[in-house]
């Protein structure tokens, strides 16, 4: 039971902050979350070749830590990412990073990166590169899957659209170790 209430803190607070104390753990230990961010997106999209456009932008919003009494608000993320889009296909690649702020203000940074079909989402790995306060030097990585509830596209003009959106980034069986 102990363990189980250690593992509920450090899972809140590993993702974004939740606003109790907990006492550090005794030595590096692994632990094992689910979370998810439920982003808007602004940026442009980009023609940069035949057949081929980029997004630019960022993804921002709450985060959400998945716990034995359900879903618990734990921060917000800002990701600024690069969607590379082969139109005839309609197959992407895309790579970003996320800097997680928890309520307190500590910092957890993050490289995203996955692979999926335009206009639905991608598939991936997150890995925590380290943050500040009670989370510097953390590490670890997990899945994530990408998806968009909408999308809308102005022209610009010159191959440049304005581009928003919104979905989620779930999380699944990040691992991080806390030094």
């Amino acid at each position: 039971m102990k363990r189980q209430i250690r593992t509920l803190l450090l899972a809140g607070l590993a993702i974004g902050g939740l606003t109790f104390a907990t006492g550090a753990p005794a030595a590096a230990e692994d632990e094992t979350i689910d979370a998810f961010i439920a982003w808007s997106g602004k940026g442009r999209t980009y023609e940069i070749g035949v057949d081929r456009t980029m997004f630019v932008g960022a993804l921002v919003g709450p985060v959400y830590v998945e716990t034995t009494e359900g879903l618990v608000p734990s921060g917000s993320a800002s990701c600024p990412v690069m969607v590379d889009i082969e139109t005839s296909t309609a197959l992407q690649t895309s790579s970003g990073h996320c800097l997680i702020e928890t309520v307190d203000g500590d910092r957890i940074y993050a490289d995203l990166s996955c692979s999926g079909v335009f206009r639905i989402g991608c598939d991936g790995t997150i890995t925590l590169t380290g943050g500040t306060g009670q989370f510097e030097g953390v590490t670890g990585s997990g899945n994530i899957i990408v998806r968009s509830e909408r999308q809308s596209f102005v022209e610009e003009g010159d191959g440049v659209r304005h581009a928003e959106g919104a979905g989620i980034i779930i999380i699944e069986g990040l691992t991080y170790t806390m030094p």
